[in-house]
């Protein structure tokens, strides 16, 4: 019962900071929340924005930040559901703070010293007169680093991962440059990097497929087992790159679909065909079975993915 009520209670919060405040006491509590309050997410809001403007440099300096939180929480982010120990978020709130700042700083040299990026877009972007907060500022800069960083790196990786593991498949992947369209969807489908949905709380109570879920019920969907669906997909546990039709639901359905979802596309698109063009003999540097997966509910995620090429 005490587990159940601090998951509820946790994502009450997480839906809107993406970091679950845990029962620990009323100080830590009241830090999460003016972190809530900084980020400038309302409750209940999810936000996905497609990123294009973080230049090499920016991430390089703000990746090791990113980790260090990721690694204390035991989630991405800040998209994840919190599989680490409530006393993790302590150790966190430092981390979130560092990146804060760092985003801070970025929107003032923007503001003084505008370029041709989506950062000096926002900072100028007005509407009836209307420009973002600092907060909702930073609110979505964080969720750029998710959306266009974290879950495209788990997407090439496991598709690299299941193409070393089919080599039928990975030769027409690499014979057939017009296949590679289906190819990224193939491997949406398979390897499926977001495993699960944002977690939502029902309104009311609500019956679905001849179950009663109470009101206030945390609910999550899971789009991994929708993805190998065997009354939607023949075969599902078998990858075919030239899958037709292949109706996964990788970025989600209807009003939460994922906005980053061309970019995601693209991405692999151009980094998986060039690593095994330029890479033909690149094979696992260790068994399969020994590879080592992020403890996280969200995202199927390798901790690594060592290769070696003659």
């Amino acid at each position: 019962a005490q587990a159940t009520s601090w998951w509820r209670e946790g994502h009450r919060l997480t839906m809107a900071v993406n970091i679950a405040p845990a029962a620990i006491g009323p100080t830590l509590v009241q830090d999460v929340v003016r972190v809530v309050d900084t980020c400038g997410l309302p409750p209940g809001t999810l936000r996905l924005e497609l990123t294009e403007d973080l230049s090499p440099n920016d991430l390089d300096r703000i990746r090791p930040t990113v980790n260090r939180l990721r690694d204390a929480l035991g989630v991405p982010l800040p998209i994840g559901v919190p599989t680490g120990s409530p006393v993790d978020i302590p150790r966190a709130l430092p981390y979130v703070w560092l990146l804060m700042r760092y985003f801070r700083g970025l929107f003032a040299e923007r503001r003084l010293r505008p370029r041709d990026d989506l950062f000096s877009a926002l900072v100028q972007a007005e509407e009836a007169g209307d420009r973002l907060s600092a907060d909702e500022l930073l609110g979505t800069a964080l969720l750029l680093v998710a959306a266009g960083y974290e879950t495209t790196v788990h997407l090439i990786a496991s598709g690299a991962l299941a193409l070393l593991q089919n080599p039928d498949e990975r030769a027409r992947f690499v014979e057939r440059p017009g296949l590679a369209g289906s190819a990224i969807e193939e491997l949406l489908r398979y390897t499926s990097p977001v495993e699960m949905t944002t977690p939502r709380i029902t309104l009311e109570d609500v019956v679905f497929a001849s179950v009663r879920i109470p009101k206030g019920s945390l609910v999550s969907g899971v789009l991994g087992s929708a993805n190998r669906d065997e009354s939607q997909f023949v075969e599902p546990d078998r990858l075919d790159l030239g899958r037709e039709p292949n109706k996964h639901v990788a970025f989600g359905v209807g009003h939460h679909f994922c906005l980053g979802a061309s970019l995601a596309r693209l991405e692999a698109r151009i980094a998986l065909p060039t690593l095994f063009r330029r890479r033909p003999a690149l094979r696992l540097a260790q068994p399969a079975e020994s590879l080592r997966w992020r403890k996280s509910l969200p995202l199927r995620a390798l901790t690594a993915l060592p290769v070696v090429t003659p």
